[in-house]
């Protein structure tokens, strides 16, 4: 259950993928349309209470004017009356049984416009003050006895368009403005936050160049002394960490394959010499067996030395080179062997790029080995060299059994073979050679399905380019990340 437990929603994972600086937007938009909502809504109720506060005065003072000229109760008026301009007041006296005695109008001499509730409550004394209809119309009334008796009860009227058009006026403009004010908030959350996030992305762009096989580079840090400054130099901090380490550790790689030479040459010239001497045949058999071992060390050692020079970027001069001739210089040395297993190698196109051509016929050696290992009798070899504009790409095709992408990710990295058919008994450095000769001259290594049905492993070469961390994703302290070279 914890795992399941532990899974993000699938909306939390939608929305860890847009930008803060949206985010952020959005939620300044958000909290600005709350707010002005708030605001909006209480400013409405408390204006349409002052505006009906004012019908309502005005109601007052005709119900009294009216009162005064009514002794009889029995005339009713029309006027415009009231401490609000223009307050039409229209009258209406009703009988204790409800109906009507008088009116200003004759529409109102129709019908009461109290219901009988309401005409109740005034005639034992209540004073009455509520919204009705007439025809069409709103209208706001105020209902109170004429005498304290209760013999008739007058009722003054006057319309609501005040309310009403206060309520379309207020609408129409504030709801536009509201809209727009929402839009601009979320506009400025947008932009703060894209500024202040700006270093975030400049530190994020010098990141992404800054690769395993060259920590010499450090983040560029804004002029501020905040949070994201101080991450800043935490970071380059532990880039100076990083890159004291592999330095340490290639030298190490370096020097310890140097000096392994010259003991595994003396070892080697120990096991012939002891060889030529012995004739008992398990002994020779031991001491063969042992010289194969010696062989493998000196295969071994050279290529660290060689891995450790080129991460280091310490290749021979770069010169123009022919890369034809290389592929013709590398396929004549394995053109016997392919004669005597009926294998065809064969080379097409041919391009000249500034490189250190030992370190590229290195490297293609590697692949066209890596080739043969895997091929039956019979079989095909081909060596493709292309230049698209600058970018030249070698490429070496096989028609042998192949590797399925999963075996393919790590497939570059130091001393990992495949546990597919196409296992060998080398030792696990060749791909990453070829790797980091790629990446020494501005390039990388893809592995990918080949035309004649195997492999087709493609070194892209940039000469032109900086130097590019290693193709195969790993650590100089030789941790492989998880990254498919498709």
């Amino acid at each position: 259950m914890a795992p399941f437990l532990s899974r993000t929603p699938a909306h939390q994972r939608r929305s860890h993928r847009v930008p803060i600086s949206l985010r952020l937007g959005a939620v300044f938009a958000t909290l600005f349309l709350i707010s002005i909502t708030v605001v909006g809504t209480a400013t409405y109720v408390q204006l349409e209470r002052s505006l009906r506060a004012g019908l309502d005065s005005a109601l007052v003072a005709s119900s009294d004017e009216i009162l005064d000229g009514l002794p009889n109760a029995t005339d009713a008026d029309e006027r415009q009356v009231g401490d609000v301009a223009s307050t039409e007041v229209e009258s209406q006296v009703l009988a204790p049984d409800g109906t009507v005695l008088d009116a200003s109008t004759g529409e109102l001499r129709a019908r009461s416009l109290l219901s009988p509730p309401q005409f109740a409550a005034v005639i034992q004394g209540q004073q009455l003050f509520a919204d009705s209809t007439r025809g069409e119309r709103r209208v706001r009334l105020l209902a109170s006895r004429v005498d304290e008796s209760g013999a008739a009860v007058l009722v003054v009227t006057t319309a609501l368009d005040p309310v009403t058009r206060f309520r379309a006026a207020y609408l129409t403009s504030v709801t536009p403005l509201a809209v727009l004010a929402t839009l601009l908030a979320g506009a400025s959350g947008w932009f703060v936050a894209r500024r202040a996030l700006r270093p975030v992305a400049q530190m994020t762009r010098d990141a992404a160049v800054i690769g395993a096989g060259d920590l010499s580079h450090r983040l560029v840090l804004p002029p501020t002394e905040d949070e994201i400054s101080r991450l800043g130099r935490t970071l380059n901090a532990m880039l100076e960490r990083l890159h004291t380490a592999i330095v340490r550790e290639r030298d190490f790689t370096a020097d310890a394959s140097h000096e392994l030479r010259t003991p595994l040459a003396i070892l080697r010239g120990e096991v012939e010499r002891s060889l030529e001497a012995v004739d008992d045949p398990r002994v020779r058999v031991w001491l063969s067996s042992a010289l194969q071992e010696c062989d493998r060390l000196r295969d071994l050692t050279d290529d660290l030395l060689f891995m450790a020079r080129a991460e280091a970027d310490q290749v021979d001069g770069r010169v123009p080179t022919d890369l034809g001739d290389v592929a013709d210089g590398v396929l004549s040395r394995f053109r016997t062997w392919c004669e005597q297993r009926d294998v065809d190698l064969s080379r097409s196109g041919d391009a000249v790029v500034s490189a250190d051509p030992r370190s590229i016929d290195r490297a293609l050696s590697n692949l066209v080995d890596n080739a043969l290992r895997h091929v039956d009798s019979g079989g095909t070899v081909g060596v493709d060299i292309v230049d698209r504009g600058g970018i030249v790409e070698v490429a070496v095709d096989d028609d042998g059994p192949g590797i399925n992408e999963r075996d393919r990710v790590h497939l570059l990295s130091r001393f990992v073979r495949s546990d597919t058919s196409r296992n060998s008994h080398g030792t696990g450095l060749g791909l990453a050679i070829v790797s980091a000769v790629a990446a020494a001259h501005g390039g990388t290594v893809e592995l990918e399905d080949s035309r004649l049905g195997g492999l087709r492993v493609v070194m892209r070469l940039d000469p032109g380019g900086r130097r590019v961390p290693r193709a195969d994703g790993v650590t100089e302290a030789g941790k492989a990340l998880p990254t498919v070279q498709r």
